[in-house]
């Protein structure tokens, strides 16, 4: 079974604070994994250093054969973050043409992937709405479904169920 994931002795610190001490695991590849942890544990910075977000300060981080902030994930990683950003004013639909668009596809293959993923995810309901009009849990919905934009090799969830009505 080929390797998804190589973590090496990766350190990450904000100050005086020790976020990632010493991380070593290996994923292999069609593996679910789980983190789980109190608040403060370091997961949503190891989701941030593997998602090329943030570089660690020592050890080595290879998702899918390359360096965790390597240009070659580009549209290969599907991030759900933590909390549910979204622009004011501008509706759901069309944001997820721009992060479509973000992750490379062209204008004429945007619309249908957007479709795809709307039609997957369940939030046709939504689409036409600004964001500011949604609930929590409608907002997280449609991170997640944007996070599957592309059909990406590594979807990372940080917190998926925090918020999200029990359907």
């Amino acid at each position: 079974m080929s390797v998804l994931m190589e973590c090496r002795d990766v350190r990450k610190s904000f100050g005086s604070i020790r976020a990632l001490a010493g991380l070593t695991f290996s994923i292999n590849n069609r593996t679910s994994v789980g983190l789980v942890g109190p608040n403060g544990a370091g997961k949503t910075t190891l989701f941030s250093v593997i998602s090329g977000f943030l570089r660690p300060d020592a050890g080595t981080l290879s998702v899918l054969g390359h360096r965790a902030d390597s240009l070659q994930l580009k549209g290969r990683i599907g991030v759900m973050p933590q909390d549910v950003p979204m622009l004011p004013g501008i509706s759901v639909y069309v944001q997820l043409i721009l992060l479509a668009r973000l992750q490379g596809f062209s204008r004429s293959d945007a619309d249908p992937e957007i479709e795809r993923i709307i039609t997957l995810s369940g939030i046709s309901g939504l689409v036409r709405q600004f964001p500011e009009t949604l609930s929590f849990g409608q907002r997280k919905r449609v991170i997640l479904a944007q996070a599957l934009i592309g059909k990406p090799d590594l979807v990372l969830l940080d917190e998926p169920t925090s918020g999200l009505d029990p359907v």
